[in-house]
């Protein structure tokens, strides 16, 4: 059988159709790289509902972008892309998830939390930490596993 197969293709004028092409990581420039990472689609399946194009924040390092939402009113997702990943993880475990009982993620980059209700995660990958926060004015808001879920989207990002 395997003699048949090499034989099949001895003689063939065709090229073989070429091998595809790996997942690209995105190419993250220091002053849009948050709303690059995280896109306009992301931040409105997070949160259940449509959300307004970007914003990219004054500060450079840690590159950020807000998502708003008009409906409803005062929902929004936050990213943060801290360029040192090991500073950005140590601020942020302290100031954004301790006391919120964080739920470490086994096999997502270096290292993953999420808090227990999903509202925000961060990620160690590549050397750099990618900090998110999703706000809901109304109970749709995101849940554990729409965050796991982008949080795995974002470490095949980097």
């Amino acid at each position: 059988m395997l003699a048949l197969a090499g034989a099949a293709g001895c003689g063939s004028k065709k090229d073989p159709p070429p091998p595809p092409v790996p997942a690209q990581p995105v190419e993250l420039a220091p002053d849009d790289s948050a709303c690059k990472l995280v896109t306009k689609e992301d931040a409105a399946k997070l949160l259940g509902h449509p959300v307004g194009d970007g914003a990219i924040g004054k500060k450079r390092d840690p590159a950020e972008c807000v998502y708003k939402s008009d409906s409803p009113a005062g929902s929004s997702v936050s990213v943060m892309v801290y360029s040192d990943g090991q500073e950005g993880l140590r601020r942020t475990l302290k100031a954004e998830l301790l006391g919120k009982d964080p739920v470490q993620l086994p096999g997502i980059g270096q290292r993953a939390y999420r808090t227990a209700d999903g509202t925000r995660f961060g990620m160690l990958a590549k050397g750099k930490f990618v900090f998110v926060s999703a706000l809901s004015a109304d109970s749709t808001g995101p849940s554990a596993a729409s965050a796991e879920g982008l949080v795995g989207v974002l470490a095949n990002r980097l």
